[in-house]
């Protein structure tokens, strides 16, 4: 039984480690799409989402879709630019609902801007967190999850880009109090030792 349990934790480290290596969708405080904690200097500040290439959708991508929720949403008002190369765009990235973005060709590279937006202060505020998650109605029920799908028409793959469920896959901080920061990586994922994995056991 204890070598059962071992080799079914050393499977869900490689799942963990697999996950890690996959696309991510990314919500950020500057245009370039390099910086989680900001200000909104003036009130107003000016942010991207991307989407990191990497695991199955390598290869490049023809489509997102997610969410952005927002803690301070009635506190701040968001003006929403898809990418020009889009060749669709449903909905609203930063509404309750959320969007679905599709292109007529593959969008290769090491990342793709999904959108730029931005967000103004009605009402100053600090600890504003965007937090990326799963469309509120995913367009699949069997794919609960911020999603992209790849560019093998005309099946058009989707991969998970973040956990499903309705948790938080990104975050982005502004204002932030005290020490507070939001690292530009997914939410909750971290590598675990196999050293680790071996002291759940002894």
């Amino acid at each position: 039984m204890k070598t059962l349990l071992m080799h079914l934790a050393v499977a869900c480290c490689l799942v963990a480690t697999v996950y890690a290596e996959e696309a991510t969708i990314g919500v950020y405080v500057d245009a370039a799409g390099t910086q989680c904690t900001g200000s909104t200097g003036g009130g107003v500040v000016t942010g991207s989402v991307w989407v990191n290439l990497a695991g199955a959708a390598a290869g490049g991508i023809t489509g997102a879709e997610f969410r952005v929720d927002n803690n301070h949403r009635p506190d701040c008002t968001v003006a929403v630019s898809p990418d020009p190369a889009a060749l669709i765009v449903l909905g609203d990235a930063f509404n309750l609902a959320g969007t679905n973005i599709a292109y007529d060709t593959c969008q290769t590279g090491a990342r793709v801007r999904l959108f730029t937006f931005t967000l103004t202060e009605n009402t100053p505020s600090s600890d504003i967190w965007l937090s990326l998650t799963q469309h509120y109605r995913p367009s699949n029920p069997y794919y609960a999850c911020p999603l992209v799908t790849l560019c093998d028409g005309p099946v058009f793959t989707k991969v998970c880009a973040g956990p499903e469920a309705n948790s938080v896959a990104w975050q982005a901080l502004l204002n932030p109090s005290g020490s507070l920061t939001a690292d530009c990586v997914p939410v909750g994922v971290a590598p675990t030792s196999w050293s680790q994995v071996k002291s759940l056991y002894h």
